[in-house]
């Protein structure tokens, strides 16, 4: 298969070289990945303002490409432009250095980068990692490689495959399900810091996610929770269609 593959921790970081290495065993890899970190970039593009690339060499065989932009750009130029001529049968955005869970994957520009390949007309998967601060992705490589011809199954038209890997140990896993996105809250806090001259103050956002409940046993954060690697079918367009149902017997003025 012809795979393009892509990140948002850049196209130097471990995970994206390590899944490259073990994809490019029984496949051709091709590599368009941000110049520099581009975490929480969600699906953002550069539509008005223009985008650089530059030929870094390669990837076990893999050419690599490093672009001045968001991992959607990256697969956007990397389809379009960079690598125009190959015809793709997969893309794939990670390996992440954390998860992305639940609604964690609307600010994650791992699973962006994956849905602009969707919506270039791709099966695409995000596989996201809690690699734990061990530098070590043999596994997760191992199980993408495994898996990827069931899991390209899956990702169609509209939908994205958001893959969670919650350990980088497989003694730690204790299965893989199929589960829904959840909706993740945080306790958020607003933390202030004053600058080193005293004169201006920043701020960020700082919180763990909320445990998940019994209740929301069916759900990707819970499973992760609990030692189970998830794969989350994402709809690119998504509708409620018995809300749009009710909606349609409102009575809007002009």
């Amino acid at each position: 298969m012809n795979i393009l593959l892509t990140n948002d921790d850049g196209y130097f970081c471990e995970g994206l070289k390590a899944l490259a290495r073990g994809l490019s065993k029984e496949h051709n890899v091709y590599i368009v990945a941000p110049d520099s970190e581009m975490s929480c970039s969600s699906h953002s593009a550069h539509f008005t303002t223009p985008v650089s690339f530059e030929f870094i060499g390669e990837e076990n065989g893999a050419p690599v490409w490093s672009l001045h932009g968001t991992p959607s750009d990256c697969v956007l130029y990397g389809i379009r432009q960079i690598f125009r001529e190959i015809k793709f049968d997969v893309v794939i955005s990670g390996i992440n250095t954390v998860l992305n869970v639940g609604s964690d994957a609307i600010y994650s520009g791992t699973f962006g980068a994956a849905q602009e390949g969707t919506f270039q007309g791709y099966p695409s998967i995000a596989v996201s990692l809690d690699e734990k601060h061990t530098g070590d992705y043999d596994y997760a490589v191992e199980f993408t490689v495994k898996n990827l011809s069931e899991l390209i199954k899956y990702a169609t038209d509209n939908i994205t495959l958001n893959v969670n890997i919650p350990s980088p140990y497989v003694k730690d896993i204790k299965g893989v399900k199929s589960a829904r996105m959840a909706c993740r809250p945080y306790n958020e806090k607003i933390v202030e810091e004053l600058s080193k001259d005293g004169k201006s103050k920043t701020y960020k956002v700082h919180g763990k996610p909320i445990p998940q409940t019994d209740e929301n046993s069916d759900t990707d954060a819970f499973c992760i929770e609990h030692g189970y690697i998830s794969v989350t079918p994402v709809q690119l367009v998504s509708v409620d269609r018995e809300h749009l149902s009710k909606m349609q017997e409102a009575s809007f003025s002009v």
